[in-house]
């Protein structure tokens, strides 16, 4: 019964996916069209999980500031003033692929660069998706999305959830560093952090005063 449980949701998931593919196929206008990919390579492309970074992965790699990567937000000046992750530029969704009077692609200079990964970011992850899909349709490489957006981002880095003491110690090393990351990313208040000691003990860490950011982010899209 589990097993046919999760064969539905994967085939549910799979059937909005490709639905997701087919309408931003047929809205992209005629000016967008360039060598593009066959329908069934984009519909596996569009379903490969390697499409998302993490908002684990990605605060390490903004803390750690690793080169050959660039954010972009697609959301509104309005929304990306108010809040947005360091070192992003605004691209709003509908300027992503704009053309010039000459018919040259607006931003061509930053999704031809193969030698950077592309990270878009919105609020949720549906306006990011479908850019990431017209792009991979125009054969753009190096195209991810932010896995959940920037509400999971504050779901996950900037306001970690604390697991039970007694929860695995996987769990709890993950809270740590997500606690970390919250402090370096001004989300987070005094706390104290329970870890399990190597000899089966706990062992208590503090950590310093941050005061949480005002601007916050939030929609759904």
């Amino acid at each position: 019964m589990e097993d046919g449980r999760q064969f539905k949701k994967r085939y549910v998931f799979v059937s909005l996916t490709f639905l997701l593919l087919s309408v931003t196929i047929f809205l992209l206008p005629a000016k967008y069209d360039m060598t593009q990919k066959q329908a069934r390579e984009l519909l596996i492309d569009a379903t490969d999980a390697t499409r998302y970074i993490s908002s684990d992965d990605l605060a390490w790699i903004l803390m750690n500031k690793k080169p050959g990567y660039l954010i972009i937000d697609v959301r509104i000046k309005e929304d990306f003033e108010n809040y947005t992750l360091a070192g992003a530029v605004n691209i709003p969704f509908e300027d992503v692929l704009k053309k010039d009077e000459k018919g040259n692609f607006l931003n061509e200079d930053i999704l031809s660069n193969e030698n950077i990964k592309k990270v878009f970011i919105s609020n949720g992850g549906i306006y990011s998706s479908q850019i990431r899909l017209l792009l991979r349709r125009l054969n753009y490489k190096n195209i991810y999305v932010l896995e959940g957006g920037l509400n999971k981002w504050f779901q996950t880095i900037i306001k970690p959830v604390k697991p039970e003491p007694n929860s695995p110690s996987s769990e709890l090393e993950l809270y740590n560093r997500r606690l970390a990351a919250s402090i370096f990313f001004g989300g987070t208040k005094t706390e104290i952090s329970v870890t399990p000691a190597s000899n089966g003990a706990s062992s208590a860490s503090s950590v310093v005063k941050k005061d949480k950011p005002k601007k916050k982010g939030g929609g759904g899209c």
